[in-house]
């Protein structure tokens, strides 16, 4: 009785907010279903939307104790965790946050046999791709919220008030992949469009798991920001091969590792590293050395020390034998904002995006 009072308490708040409202990094760099981990629960920032946030799309932990199994045991709830892109505003003055499309949860409502997991519930019906979304069916969480409101201690998590949603998908992109296992095709957009609460604050910083300032990786040790786009007509705004990006995956930042081919690279958050191919300056897709990995998608990529958005971390999936070449794949900001601002598309969720600067 508790925990469905727990449920209802939990549904009541949501609706609340919503009136309020005017993998396998073999694949793609989401995550699906990390059950053990040890996480920071540390956030100066209840209500605040930054650049590398560690954000999931479930609003849940631990077990679902209306969902059992056959043995009779609570199934636990699916975790899609990704890390948050550029957050600012859009030309009608909604906030805005960009992230990988492929974040989506695979599954709607209910309980699914996920191939190399097992059962998992969802929470949530399945988010549409290539529609504007304009109902609050399919909210975005702040993932340290989560983890406060239900941590292992059974009372809290019994007692603790429920998380309300940052935010809510909006939009996504009809080319981001739909398998995380295998090798995704990429056309050149694989991004999701999110709308904050109203009472979110807007951060152009990111920040470590510790709720501090993430520096740059850059000598001059400057704020790691996202604050304006990057421009350059010579390589229609697409990074010069050669030239150094940095990033900030939220599961690097906690749990930091080795990735890629022969496990040859680190997965560090932040990370730098050099542009290597322009996949076509049609799609806008570009490799680079700096590491990710699962829980990363998302994260927003900036040319080396200056905050000017480059794009966001979207996969590793490399070229060459065994894979070895090039492995690490990011969308660039010029395809996601092409795609948003096309002529004649109709969208209005995310038009004229710009990042915050504060």
């Amino acid at each position: 009785m508790r925990t469905r009072a727990r449920h209802l308490a939990r549904a009541v708040a949501v609706a609340a907010a919503t009136l309020g409202l005017a993998v396998s990094t073999a694949g793609t760099a989401s995550a699906t279903g990390i059950d053990n981990y040890e996480w920071d629960s540390h956030n100066k920032f209840d209500r605040r939307a930054h650049p590398g946030l560690f954000i999931d799309f479930a609003g849940e932990w631990g077990t679902d104790e209306d969902s059992l199994d056959a043995a009779g045991k609570p199934i636990k709830w699916a975790n899609n965790t990704c890390t948050m892109g550029p957050v600012g505003t859009d030309s009608s003055g909604r906030k805005i946050g960009i992230t990988a499309g492929h974040c989506r949860p695979l599954f709607g409502e209910g309980v699914h046999n996920i191939p190399n997991v097992g059962l998992r519930s969802y929470r949530y019906p399945l988010a549409p791709r290539g529609v504007e979304i304009t109902t609050n069916d399919y909210p975005v969480f702040d993932r340290n919220a989560v983890m406060r409101a239900h941590g292992d201690n059974p009372e809290i998590n019994e007692l603790s008030a429920p998380v309300q949603p940052i935010g809510w998908i909006r939009w996504i992109d009809n080319h981001a992949p739909t398998s995380q296992t295998n090798p995704p095709t990429f056309i050149g957009t694989d991004y999701m469009v999110i709308e904050f609460a109203a009472d979110v604050q807007l951060d152009s910083q990111v920040y470590d798991k510790a709720g501090n300032a993430a520096l740059s990786t850059a000598s001059s040790g400057n704020p790691f920001k996202v604050n304006s786009v990057y421009t350059n007509t010579s390589t229609g705004n697409l990074p010069p091969v050669g030239s150094d990006i940095e990033h900030f995956g939220a599961m690097s930042a906690r749990e930091p590792g080795r990735v890629g081919p022969l496990f040859a690279y680190d997965a560090i958050a932040p990370n730098y590293g050099a542009v290597s191919k322009i996949n076509s300056p049609v799609n806008g897709l570009f490799r680079a050395a700096p590491g990710h990995q699962g829980g990363d998608s998302g994260g927003p990529v900036v040319m080396r020390g200056t905050g000017q958005w480059v794009g966001i971390i979207t996969a590793e999936w490399g070229e060459g034998l065994l894979g070895i070449q090039r492995p690490f794949i990011f969308t660039s900001a010029k395809s996601i904002l092409n795609d948003i601002n096309a002529p004649g598309s109709g969208r209005t969720f995310g038009v004229g995006f710009t990042p915050t600067n504060n």
